[in-house]
């Protein structure tokens, strides 16, 4: 192995790796959004379920 094959082979390693870093990034952006989008959203339904289930059926029933 000559010493261009080595700097080369070196090359490709730390390019690989920073792809695989650059993907990591994405999939941890792509996590975050989805707890973003979720954390709101149950908290709303659960809102919704407490007043159906509590503030309105109870009237229904009575």
């Amino acid at each position: 192995m000559t010493i261009r094959d080595k700097l080369q082979k070196q090359r490709l390693e730390r390019q690989v790796a920073m792809l695989e870093q650059q993907k990591r990034k994405r999939i941890e952006k792509r996590e975050d959004l989805l707890l973003l989008i979720c954390l709101p959203t149950t908290f709303i339904g659960m809102i919704i379920l407490y007043y159906a289930f509590y503030v309105f059926l109870p009237e229904g029933w009575m």
